[in-house]
């Protein structure tokens, strides 16, 4: 049984192989992304943030609404064994400050324009942040577009293919997976540490529970900042 976050995304992609691994609407209907193109993106972008300089136990912050690219984000985090900061797409400048600040995180990905124009209000002040990281197509000045680390990822691979596997194999079930944070509507939010182990327990907890398997479909709903639907995609 796997004992890591990282583990589990590997068992995933050997043993569950399927075409319609995730869905996104898209135009009016739903599009299917596969469980080996999202393998592929998880380890190409895992890669990618270890070229740019990020290891073992460095925090990124995540702010986005819910797509693929967050939760291909969120596990290459845990690959790589770094800690997934997820913030609020709600919060205003100075709240989101303040996560980045005091998360001590050293890389920022956003998902849209309106997302970026809330952190380049703060950015001067943002001494910690080495790399901010954008899922648009075209990325503003000083910033990486997701395809742009991908496509670093995609070269060391090719150069070490054994590279990724190791580095999920040194993720360890104590190793820190998350620091979330409340959502700030009662005072200054409130950072929670999660281990690799606190959410594979509520897993497994919830799966002698809940009767689950690869043959059913599950609705995202909840912000992936919230731990219920972190757990869940889990």
């Amino acid at each position: 049984m796997a004992e890591t976050l990282a583990q589990v995304l590997l068992d995933t992609v050997k043993n569950y192989p399927r075409p319609d691994f995730m869905l996104y609407k898209k135009a009016g209907s739903y599009q299917p992304v596969s469980t080996e193109e999202f393998g592929r993106k998880v380890k190409q972008l895992c890669l990618g943030l270890r070229d740019l300089g990020l290891e073992k136990g460095d925090k990124v912050v995540i702010l986005s609404e819910n797509r693929p690219e967050w939760v291909i984000t969120d596990h290459a985090n845990l690959c790589l064994g770094a800690i997934t900061v997820p913030i609020y797409t709600s919060l205003v400048p100075e709240q989101i400050k303040y996560i980045i600040d005091d998360s001590d995180a050293k890389a920022v990905v956003v998902s849209c324009k309106d997302l970026w124009e809330r952190v380049e209000a703060v950015k001067p002040s943002l001494t910690k942040v080495r790399h901010s990281i954008t899922f648009l197509e075209e990325a503003p000045e000083g910033v990486l577009t997701l395809n742009q680390v991908l496509e670093r990822g995609r070269k060391v691979d090719e150069q070490n293919p054994a590279l990724f596997e190791s580095l999920v194999k040194a993720v360890k079930p104590e190793d820190e997976a998350s620091l979330i944070y409340t959502s700030g509507t009662t005072g200054v939010p409130k950072g929670v540490i999660l281990t690799h182990s606190n959410f594979l327990s509520n897993v497994q907890s919830v799966s002698t529970i809940i009767e689950f398997s690869d043959k059913d479909t599950v609705l995202s709903f909840l912000p992936l900042s919230h731990v219920l639907e972190r757990m869940v995609t889990f």
